[in-house]
């Protein structure tokens, strides 16, 4: 039931807009729906038929030209012919057929779905799934690599960047919405106050991040953006951030054990096994500190 128009001024704008005059984002969808829907109809049709098959389990045939004749005189005065009927029975166990000569049974074995059905069908779910950009050793990871599935890992981290900043700023306009209500308000607008910060200073202080990437090869990847920060291409909070973490609560969680280690005597080892203790700053034992 129609209700009212809303106005575009109250409305947030993000779609995937390709083209320079485009008005309207196009969903990801568009290109792979109908393939989609191709691939649910096929699996569908394709369990039906392997249910079939499962319940005719045994075909009995015969060799020979006709079957035995059972002569009667109908009111008529014709001939019928009937075939001799077997009945299977599984309840004792192991199925056993007294067979007449010239009969046989056959087991019927589901040979569906084949193996050119099953290559269809991932050829159509890769293609639907690269239309989300997604890699097919997401859904398949034996189909490749561990390496195979690193390098897809990542440059599916590279193209969801893009996609991932436009769903903060959708955020980040909302919450800077919410927020500047909610600050003249109490007790938001106490504790600001109380504070010294500004509606403004809040609202900055926000910020969207993504979810958390898992870990494919941690120490390998550690080791990775371990270099990239000495290099100066990467940074700490760069790569906290990458794994939806705060790199100033690990500063200060660190700093709190590096604090109970030194009150309490109890050893703390920073770094590799050997290579530094607690006690140990730039270098310098806590007897030369001033």
């Amino acid at each position: 039931e129609f209700d009212h128009f809303e106005p575009a001024g109250n409305l947030i704008f993000n779609g995937y807009f390709s083209d320079f005059d485009q008005s309207r984002g196009t969903s990801p969808m568009a290109s792979c729906v109908n393939r989609c829907k191709d691939v649910m109809d096929a699996l569908e049709y394709t369990t039906l038929k392997i249910k079939l098959h499962s319940l005719l389990g045994v075909a009995f045939s015969s060799d020979a030209s006709a079957a035995m004749l059972d002569t009667t005189l109908a009111g008529d005065e014709s001939t019928t012919t009937e075939r001799p009927k077997y009945n299977v029975e599984l309840s004792r166990g192991l199925m056993v057929l007294n067979m007449r000569p010239g009969d046989k049974a056959d087991m019927l074995e589901s040979r569906t779905p084949t193996p050119e059905f099953v290559d269809y069908m991932s050829l159509s779910v890769r293609i639907a799934l690269l239309a989300f950009d997604i890699p097919y050793t997401f859904l398949d990871s034996k189909a490749s690599s561990f390496s195979a599935r690193i390098a897809d890992a990542n440059q599916y981290e590279f193209i969801a960047a893009e996609k991932r900043a436009k769903n903060a700023e959708v955020c980040a306009e909302w919450s800077a919405w919410k927020l500047a209500m909610l600050a003249t308000q109490e007790p938001l607008a106490s504790a600001l106050a109380a504070a010294g910060m500004s509606s403004e200073e809040l609202i900055e202080s926000v910020e969207w991040v993504g979810a958390e990437t898992p870990w494919v090869d941690k120490l390998k990847q550690l080791q990775g953006d371990q270099l990239a920060i000495s290099m100066g291409v990467d940074s700490i909070p760069r790569v906290c951030r990458r794994r939806n973490v705060d790199w100033k609560t690990i500063a200060e969680e660190n700093g709190e054990a590096v604090r109970y280690s030194r009150e309490t005597g109890a050893p703390l080892m920073v770094g590799q096994p050997g290579q530094a203790s607690a006690g140990d700053v730039n270098g310098q034992n806590d007897d030369d500190q001033p």
